[in-house]
């Protein structure tokens, strides 16, 4: 013979749940420092198909503020459109014999540009930064040392 089912003489407690864990942010991307602007710099913008070109001077990664001005307008622009990316190619005059120096000195440039728009509001993650050294041909004006800054959408 089974045995008889039990009533409880209570109902049972309610159960306690264990709070929500608090937001955490995904992906906590330091914002780097902004980069000085050099009243004194050599630097000049010009526009190309779907962005910018900025100049320096050799051996130099100082922002002017006009180049500090059009990469932060590029930044406002890319703002608009949210599918779209930020292209950086950066070249650097030297030696063909070295291509460590050129490198190096296009790496500073494309890191304060990077810095500048990120201060401006661009997300890292919308930033490409592509490190090219000594241009395999110079720009149509004789410039080896040169940043082009443009969207990903643009028509080459």
């Amino acid at each position: 013979m089974p045995p008889s089912p039990t009533i409880p003489p209570a109902p049972p407690p309610d159960p306690t749940l264990t709070p929500a864990p608090p937001d955490i942010e995904i992906h906590p991307f330091p914002v780097p420092p902004q980069p000085a602007v050099d009243l004194n710099a050599k630097g000049a913008v010009t526009t190309i198909p779907g962005g910018v070109r900025l100049t320096f001077a050799p051996g130099s990664s100082a922002l002017n503020p006009e180049t500090h001005q059009a990469i932060l307008a590029f930044g406002q622009r890319l703002s608009d459109k949210p599918h779209v990316r930020a292209l950086i190619d950066v070249y650097s005059s030297g030696a063909a014999d070295d291509p460590s120096l050129p490198r190096r000195m296009a790496l500073a440039r494309g890191l304060a540009a990077r810095s500048v728009l990120m201060n401006g509001g661009t997300p890292s993650t919308r930033i490409y930064l592509r490190v090219i050294g000594v241009p395999k041909t110079p720009a149509p004006d004789g410039v080896q040392d040169y940043m082009d800054i443009y969207q990903s959408d643009a028509v080459p």
